[in-house]
C-alpha cells in the first residue's frame, strides 16, 4: 500500500509497474522455493494483445527509463518484452491445433528476430516447424 497500487492508466504492465515501485521502496531478495504456479490459458490475455502490450511497454519505458538505463539499454529491454509476447502467442497457437501451426512458427520466428540468442525461442521454433502440438496438459505442467 505504501508503494502504491496498480496504475490503472496503463493498458498493460500494471503488475510490472507495481513491482518496480515496490523495489524502489524496499529491499528485494530471492530464494529457490516455488511460490507460485503460472498457468497459461488460450483465452484473451493482455500479454498477447500486441497493441496493448506495445502501448503499455512504451509508457513503462517513458515512466522508468532513467532506472532502466542504469541496468541495460532501452532497446534490449523493449526487445526482450516484445519477444516474450510473441513467444507466448506462439505457445497459445500451438494449443489450437495444426491449422494454427504456421501462425505459431511466425510468432516464434518474430521472437527470435527480437532476441536471437534465447535458447527457449529456438527450441520452440524448431518444435513448431516439426509439427509439434502443445497440449493443455503439457502446457500446464511445463509453462
Amino acid at each position: 500500500m505504501e508503494a502504491g497500487l496498480f496504475d490503472e492508466s496503463l493498458p498493460s504492465f500494471q503488475d510490472y509497474d507495481m513491482w518496480l515501485k515496490i523495489a524502489r521502496q524496499y529491499q528485494i531478495c530471492s530464494h529457490e522455493a516455488v511460490v507460485a504456479k503460472f498457468i497459461q490459458h488460450d483465452g484473451q490475455r493482455t500479454s498477447i494483445q500486441f497493441d496493448k502490450r506495445s502501448k503499455g511497454l512504451e509508457l513503462i519505458v517513458e515512466k522508468w527509463s532513467a532506472d532502466i538505463v542504469q541496468v541495460r539499454s532501452l532497446k534490449s529491454f523493449v526487445n526482450d518484452y516484445m519477444a516474450g509476447a510473441y513467444f507466448n502467442s506462439g505457445a497459445v497457437a500451438l494449443t489450437l491445433g495444426n491449422r494454427h501451426r504456421a501462425e505459431a512458427v511466425r510468432y516464434f520466428l518474430r521472437a527470435l528476430q527480437l532476441n536471437f540468442f534465447h535458447r527457449r525461442y529456438w527450441k520452440w521454433a524448431f518444435f513448431s516447424l516439426l509439427g509439434f502440438q502443445l497440449t493443455k496438459k503439457i502446457r500446464s505442467i511445463h509453462p
